[in-house]
């Protein structure tokens, strides 16, 4: 039986179901009794001995996939952890509940087409053998691979083959389904040092009554980048001292930037708007969010937004699209405010409300309570306890 964990994330994907036939679990209950029925006997479940399950990340997303880890592992499941080079760190080298596999090494972009084919191909055939002896009975996929088709067909049909029962995050979907709600675990990876926000305004060049807007992560026509940039020349326009910062890579869509770029030149402002074109390191993140007043989220569509939760983990407010469930992780007037997707005017507004408001006046406080809320309803221990138990009902069926 093939079962389906739906997992609030980031990045925008095709729904799993249509084309893998999928079958769900639905766990009908709040997230408040589904965390108080975490901490029930895990022996109801007629399973006494630890879970052990293969993790299938996809080399990357470090903050998803070590809080992931910690957090099962902390749960008493043991992990066999399918990773790549840059997933090689001392916090899952050092956890005895952790078999970390290489098997995807070297994850570099900057390669040829060619070395990226062979690359491809070596993982898939290293995954294959792996699989054949692997102990544990389920295998948990965080990402599919280059060949999505071979993934959700031949790669599922010799899963099963092997007995192994399947957990599949779905990172977005967009109808209703059979699945088990988790929530997005806390960013707790990326370094958060005692910098402070007027120094990390000063490294940027910003001064320190300016207010600055930040847009971070990958630069996607989903992401609703050209309704912030239209936004921005509106606020701009009224008062001098507004900056904003688009920090991120472009996500395989050259034209769709170039676009965003040109109206940045033509709209007259573009000496206030620090652009800071390419992947942004776990070590550099904190300068942004401790340089930003506020984070901006302007989606087009989404269902979940992992840069929402690093915002969080910094205890810096958000303005957000009224677009997937930013709507109840966004609470308004406490967390940030909501505006209407795809509408620079709307967004514009919100962004005037957020500067009149008590959040903004009292931001050090802010941030604090944040801060205590995210890791209160957002910690990576809720997660672990809610995966573990979906576990255990799995192998129980």
């Amino acid at each position: 039986m093939f079962s389906h964990v739906h997992v609030r994330s980031s990045e925008p994907m095709v729904p799993a179901e249509r084309k893998s036939g999928i079958s769900t679990i639905f766990l009908e209950q709040s997230r408040e009794r589904a965390v108080s029925n975490c901490t029930a006997d895990k022996a109801a479940c007629g399973i006494a001995r630890p879970i052990h399950v293969t993790l299938l990340t996809g080399g990357g997303d470090k903050p998803y996939a070590l809080g992931l880890t910690a957090a099962l592992t902390s749960a008493g499941v043991i992990v066999d952890f399918i990773g790549s080079d840059e997933q090689v760190m001392p916090e899952l080298l050092a956890n005895p509940r952790v078999n970390f596999h290489n098997l995807r090494g070297d994850q570099r972009p900057q390669v040829s087409r060619v070395t990226k084919v062979l690359r491809v191909l070596n993982y898939y055939f290293r995954l294959i053998c792996y699989a054949a002896k692997a102990k544990p009975a389920i295998f948990h996929i965080l990402w599919n691979n280059k060949i999505e088709i071979f993934d959700r067909t031949l790669l599922m049909l010799y899963y099963k083959l092997l007995g192994k029962r399947l957990v599949f995050t779905a990172h977005n979907v967009d109808k209703k389904q059979k699945v088990s709600v988790i929530p997005f675990g806390i960013n707790n990876t990326v370094p958060n040092t005692s910098l402070s926000t007027a120094d990390a305004k000063h490294q940027l060049g910003i001064s320190k009554d300016e207010k600055t807007l930040l847009f971070f992560g990958n630069i996607a026509p989903y992401k609703g980048l050209e309704y912030l940039v239209a936004a921005f020349t509106e606020l701009s326009k009224e008062c001098f001292n507004y900056r904003l910062i688009i920090a991120g890579s472009v996500k395989n869509c050259q034209t769709y930037w170039r676009a965003v770029e040109q109206s940045i030149v033509l709209s007259g402002v573009g000496e206030r708007i620090i652009r800071k074109i390419e992947y942004v390191p776990d070590e550099d993140t904190e300068i942004y969010f401790k340089a930003a007043d506020v984070l901006v989220l302007p989606y087009t569509y989404i269902f979940q937004s992992g840069v929402l939760f690093l915002g969080y983990s910094f205890g810096l407010p958000a303005i957000a699209s009224n677009t997937g469930s930013m709507q109840e992780d966004v609470i308004q007037g406490k967390t940030g405010f909501i505006h209407e997707a795809q509408n620079a005017a709307a967004l514009a507004e919100a962004i005037r409300v957020y500067f009149r408001s008590d959040l903004y006046r009292n931001l050090d406080e802010t941030k604090r309570e944040i801060r205590d809320y995210a890791n209160e309803r957002y910690s990576w221990a809720i997660v672990g306890e809610m995966l573990d138990r979906v576990y255990r009902r799995i192998l129980a069926n």
